[in-house]
């Protein structure tokens, strides 16, 4: 499947011009371990230890594998419908921070092919402060992308991530190097020590567009110092009205 490498406004765009950066592995350093050894080791205790990260993960197997198969019908009607509505790839893909370090994500292309060389003519329109730009009049999104970033249906090759362990279905979330790179210590090292999710505790508060980065990141923490199976079922819970409310995360 053709791919491009095409950044994400919905929750991933710079608003500012930056400078060109460093390669990937440079900017971030391989396995969160060799990180923490400048953390006070108590700070980076969580309570995602013993019988429930397994559990947690064969949930991840067992709902991503069986999605993934009862939605194949879904993703070839949505592949088709991108590629009549505009020009360019189905499937982009963007470099994000994970436990393990650098990865890729998958997303149904929901953009008009080439958006990220438009994004500083349109920082007028953004929604947010800081690094994050979030904008619901968006003039690159498409007319399929309208239709599926709302119910969260572009989310859904992220299923692939989920399955081969690189990404959780709820957990912090996944930031581009870039804005990883703008969270301050010591969550930016904390929140790596458990997979990233596709959705979380911010993303299904109702409050996603009024956040700063460091307030996004303070949930995050907050979510893995608590963390616990009845959570992330109470917010597995809030993530399908909030989808079917056409608010999208």
């Amino acid at each position: 499947m053709e791919t491009q490498r095409h950044l994400d406004a919905k929750d991933a765009t710079v608003g500012p011009v930056m400078s060109p950066e460093p390669p990937l592995a440079e900017q971030v350093e391989s396995p969160i371990a060799d990180r923490l050894g400048h953390l006070d080791p108590v700070s980076v205790t969580t309570p995602v230890t013993g019988v429930g990260p397994a559990v947690k993960r064969g949930l991840d197997v067992v709902v991503s594998v069986t999605a993934l198969i009862l939605l194949v019908p879904v993703m070839l009607l949505i592949a088709a419908a991108i590629r009549l509505d505009s020009r360019g790839p189905v499937i982009y893909r963007q470099a994000r921070v994970g436990r393990d370090g650098v990865f890729e994500i998958l997303k149904f292309r929901t953009m008009e092919d080439g958006a990220d060389e438009l994004r500083d003519s349109l920082r007028h329109l953004n929604e947010n402060d800081g690094v994050l730009f979030k904008s619901s009049r968006d003039p690159r999104v498409t007319r399929v992308g309208r239709v599926l970033r709302p119910v969260f249906l572009d989310e859904i090759p992220q299923l692939l991530q989920v399955a081969t362990g690189r990404m959780s279905l709820i957990g912090p979330r996944a930031m581009p190097p870039t804005m990883n790179a703008a969270i301050d210590q010591p969550f930016r090292d904390r929140r790596l020590v458990v997979r990233p999710g596709i959705t979380g505790a911010w993303q299904v508060d109702g409050t996603e567009r009024r956040r700063s980065i460091q307030e996004m990141a303070r949930m995050d923490d907050e979510y893995i110092r608590t963390w616990s199976l009845g959570r992330d079922l109470i917010i597995l819970l809030k993530t399908l009205p909030y989808v079917l409310s056409r608010r999208g995360i």
